[in-house]
């Protein structure tokens, strides 16, 4: 198994003389950046393992079938108070955002898997995506070829340098971020691909969530090695602007205490 050293991904500091995160899992190192505060992963899988046999396809299921035989009587609650959340305090989701932001054009998700989120795009949106993972990526480019456009099969970092500059009207990343080992540059190679008028749409676990402090360790939002970033309302923004980015929308909530979400939309610094 191929494993890379990282230092934070939102500051750069080497926090390898802190202390493992007591959230630390067998082999796998979470760290508490002494910096920026950004809790990390700091031994994380090389690109190479999440094409094949990390894949998100084949761990996917497994993990689904783990948390449900642990967790039942609380993944009930959590269930319920997610319905009773959606009723009362009806969030954006990427779809609605992207009609508020971008309105038409070219849309990338980055992360695609499958192409779930690229299916329930509006006619007015062309599809493309980047997804590492062979099945997944085979799968979703069927469908973006359909409607013109295509998936580029390879890690997001690589398929972003091979775009040329401002191609996209919109950039979708959701549920990826936490995934990705190097976000920030991610960012802004996402950025230069991005049109002047663009925007880009993030979703990832809220670390900062009650729920992560009322369920400790078995919050549904640790997933080692898969979440390699895990991020609070701080953080997020911190790393979004540091790679030169505007935030467009980040308000109350989108980044309530009562949601295991972040939302936040962002455009191109001018």
């Amino acid at each position: 198994m191929s494993e890379l050293f990282r230092c934070c991904p939102n500051c750069g500091r080497d926090n390898s003389d802190q202390l493992q995160s007591p959230f630390s899992q067998a082999d796998w190192h979470l760290k508490n950046c002494a910096s920026c505060r950004l809790l990390y992963l700091e031994n994380v899988l090389a690109y190479e393992e999440l094409e094949e046999n990390y894949a998100w396809t084949k761990t996917s299921e497994h993990e689904k079938r783990k948390r449900a035989a642990r967790r039942r009587f609380t993944g009930w609650i959590r269930q319920k108070l997610k319905l009773a959340r959606l009723r009362w305090l009806p969030h954006p989701k990427g779809k609605n955002l992207l009609r508020r932001f971008v309105g038409q054009g070219k849309v990338l998700d980055i992360g695609c898997g499958s192409g779930h989120s690229l299916r329930q795009l509006d006619d007015a949106f062309i599809p493309y995506g980047i997804e590492i993972d062979k099945g997944a990526a085979e799968i979703a480019n069927a469908y973006a070829t359909e409607r013109g456009g295509r998936v580029y099969q390879v890690d997001a970092l690589a398929g972003l340098h091979s775009i040329e500059s401002d191609q996209f009207d919109g950039v979708l990343m959701i549920s990826y971020l936490e995934h990705e080992i190097n976000p920030l540059e991610v960012l802004r190679a996402m950025g230069r691909v991005l049109r002047p008028a663009g925007a880009v749409i993030i979703k990832v676990p809220n670390f900062g969530c009650w729920n992560r402090y009322l369920q400790g360790s078995e919050w549904p939002g640790f997933r080692l090695p898969d979440h390699v970033n895990y991020f609070t309302a701080k953080t997020l923004r911190q790393i979004v602007t540091r790679a030169d980015l505007c935030v467009a929308k980040f308000n109350l909530l989108d980044r309530l205490p009562t949601s295991d979400s972040l939302w936040i939309v962002a455009r191109k610094a001018s």
